[in-house]
């Protein structure tokens, strides 16, 4: 399934489980909303620096790529380097999104609704669509955190076959230099 289908199939099973659940749950949040962008944002800046340096450092010729717009990807060497920078650089792609959301709904559209007519009148209408809002965004974060989490297992188990081939090697050959 592709990447697209995935998200929109996310983002409807979610609108379906704020409208089922989560809706009557925003309305008893006593959290305010701009701890939780604070946070995000926080997040988010991190996520990118961290990400960003491992997709420069492993991957030098990519960024060379994107910098100068070459045509040369000569660094992938395989399908499953190639499916693993794709992770990294959509995680980047998902982590700017996140970000700039946030930045958007402090500067722009918090304080726009706050001052609307439509606030005053519907405030539990528009405090139920923000927090579910805000709540995507923070499933989104999490979901992106843990994509990291199974590329940094998926290296570990990479890592443990060579560590167990390269004992098998000093095995068969104790007196080789490693």
């Amino acid at each position: 399934m592709k990447a697209r289908y995935k998200w929109l199939l996310m983002l409807g099973g979610y609108a379906l489980i704020c409208y089922l659940f989560l809706a009557d749950l925003a309305l008893s949040v006593k959290v305010p909303v701009s701890d939780v962008i604070s946070n995000l944002i926080d997040l988010s800046a991190i996520f990118l620096a961290i990400v960003g340096m491992w997709v420069a450092y492993s991957y030098p010729a990519a960024i060379s790529k994107v910098v100068n717009d070459n045509d040369d990807l000569s660094l992938i060497t395989s399908y499953h380097s190639a499916k693993r920078l794709e992770a990294l650089i959509m995680n980047i792609l998902v982590a700017s999104i996140v970000l700039i959301s946030c930045l958007l709904l402090n500067a722009f559209i918090i304080p726009i609704v706050k001052s609307s007519d439509f606030f005053k009148e519907h405030s539990a209408l528009t405090k139920q669509i923000g927090y579910c809002g805000i709540w995507f965004l923070c499933l989104i974060q999490v979901v992106m955190i843990l994509q990291i989490v199974r590329a940094n297992l998926s290296f570990l188990d990479d890592l443990d076959t060579l560590i167990i081939k390269l004992a098998s090697q000093r095995k068969k050959n104790p007196h080789q230099k490693p």
